[in-house]
């Protein structure tokens, strides 16, 4: 049965008008200073080589994605083919969509194709997520302390709090989950009582929890973050450019807390450029040739996504339930 989509709420509606609004800002700011001669040289003279591994980067980060997504299912074996093909997808939807209305298309997903509950699907995304955030809360200290002389002071506090704060939070989270009785397990008390469906998530959260598997889950999520880091530097060394893994691990540990935020531009546009250029910055690289690392670099990885939501759609077709 086909699930209707809920109708938009206000704000909702404001998300979007605003990610919107800063598409159109960013393209408008960036054509204001990029040499759009340069960009067309670059595209002109790509590196088939370096695309190609971007490329098998790319797919190996969303295999480990898959990965990730069936060890964290807790109700059925889902084929990793089928779960590859609906993180593919996913990840298109969510690199795509504005505002970070894709992140809802996994649950969904998730019960149209493989056949898990809104719970499940949702409880495996938060995971996922809060893994993501592990491995981005052990680099930023990092950054903050290599970079301390060129980081703005409010930045480098932001850096060292954000890991500490999260990691807090998914301690007293985890303390709640695997305890008997939890807040979430027991019966409701009066006014204490939770809605429905966040008792639902809790029990879902619990079941994730209950499988264990931590040290592979930190292994899949050191690894993706491994194949992003790669990825980013063979797109730049596709366009001809000179960079280093260490500026590319620089660039994409500023990017999740940018694509993190609720309001972004439409197929990561703002985000992307911002992280970029502020992060080459700290290397030395001036605006003009921060700017087309940074355009080029979205083209191409825009590129890619969709490639691969193709690959996932395949994926999908040739695993199809009957």
């Amino acid at each position: 049965m086909a699930i209707a989509p809920d109708r938009p709420t206000g704000s909702a509606r404001l998300q979007t008008g605003v990610a919107v609004l800063v598409t159109v800002i960013t393209i408008a700011l960036v054509g204001q200073h990029l040499d759009t001669e340069a960009i067309a040289a670059l595209q002109h003279d790509l590196s088939l080589t370096w695309l190609g591994t971007a490329g098998i980067l790319f797919l190996a980060n969303y295999m480990l994605r898959a990965l990730r997504f069936r060890l964290l299912t807790y109700s059925a074996a889902v084929p990793l083919i089928r779960t590859f093909g609906v993180s593919a997808i996913h990840g298109m939807f969510n690199y795509l969509l504005p505002a970070k209305l894709g992140e809802f298309a996994y649950p969904l997903l998730a019960r149209t194709q493989l056949g898990l509950s809104i719970r499940e699907g949702t409880a495996t995304l938060i995971v996922a997520r809060f893994w993501d955030f592990s491995v981005i809360a052990v680099l930023l200290p990092v950054v903050a302390i290599a970079f301390s002389p060129e980081l703005p002071h409010w930045m480098q506090l932001s850096m060292v709090a954000f890991p500490v704060i999260f990691l807090l939070t998914v301690a007293v989270a985890l303390w709640f989950v695997s305890h008997t009785p939890s807040p979430f397990s027991g019966p409701p008390l009066g006014s204490r009582r939770l809605p429905a469906l966040l008792v639902s998530l809790a029990a879902g959260l619990r079941s994730v929890h209950d499988q264990g598997n931590h040290l592979w889950l930190a292994l899949l999520s050191t690894g993706i973050w491994l194949c992003i880091y790669g990825n980013f530097y063979a797109l730049v060394r596709t366009l001809g450019l000179e960079t280093t893994l260490l500026e590319m691990a620089v660039v994409s540990t500023l990017l999740l807390p940018l694509t993190l935020i609720p309001i972004q531009g439409i197929a990561n546009i703002g985000s992307h450029e911002l992280a970029w250029v502020t992060a080459l910055g700290l290397f030395g690289h001036d605006l003009d040739t921060s700017l087309q690392m940074a355009v080029g670099t979205h083209v191409l990885l825009l590129l890619l996504v969709l490639l691969l939501a193709l690959a996932g759609l395949a994926c999908i077709s040739l695993t199809r339930r009957h």
